[in-house]
């Protein structure tokens, strides 16, 4: 069942799927980066949105990223990212695109940094992103973002802040019901709120 509801046609969405295609792609230009947030209770179709939104993104030419964040804190950091360039490096068959994708997951192989070395390795990550980019737009597309850990709390507040000529867009899902509470997630949102570029959608 779960399959068949997975290929049936999105119904009640054109508006919102419009709204988040402009956000992430027809609006940006090179250089820019933009997001949107999207948040509700359980089950309300939020990670089948991300899903076709993604796919549309990829028949743009954009390179998404997809991955989910866990109920683990931050025992695994930047858990989603390095997923989701694993799945990229699955279906790759292009040597130059696969070679950056394990130069990147190299990256986060080796030790973790001190704190003073946290700016060194975000600075790592985006120039991986960048070079697995080729030139095209990045789309970083994350589920179950209540779950997010600090780690990759910062790389995407760094990465939204601008990363010179590479045109980066995230889009993310929050379960709404999460975020009550002193959530941390809650403080990054609010200082995401603060670029013209991001949106937060009900």
């Amino acid at each position: 069942m779960a399959g068949d509801l997975d290929t049936a046609p999105l119904v009640g969405r054109t508006g919102t799927m419009a709204t988040l295609r402009s956000a992430l792609h027809d609006d940006l230009g090179p250089g820019q980066t933009g997001a949107v947030f999207l948040t509700g209770e359980s089950g309300v179709g939020k990670t089948r949105l991300l899903t076709e939104v993604a796919e549309q993104l990829r028949q743009t030419g954009a390179v998404v990223l997809t991955g989910a964040c866990l109920d683990i804190g931050d025992a695994s950091p930047l858990h989603p990212v390095r997923q989701a360039l694993r799945r990229l490096d699955a279906e790759q068959a292009e040597a130059r695109t696969t070679a950056a994708i394990r130069a990147v997951l190299q990256v986060f192989d080796e030790e973790a940094p001190g704190p003073d070395g946290a700016g060194a390795l975000l600075e790592r990550v985006a120039q991986g992103l960048h070079l697995v980019a080729g030139g095209r737009p990045l789309v970083l597309v994350l589920d179950d973002l209540q779950w997010v850990d600090r780690s990759t709390r910062q790389l995407i507040l760094y990465l939204l802040a601008g990363l010179g000529d590479l045109q980066l867009s995230v889009l993310a899902a929050i379960r709404a019901e999460s975020l009550r509470g002193a959530h941390p997630l809650r403080r990054v949102l609010t200082e995401l709120r603060r670029l013209r570029s991001v949106r937060v959608i009900d």
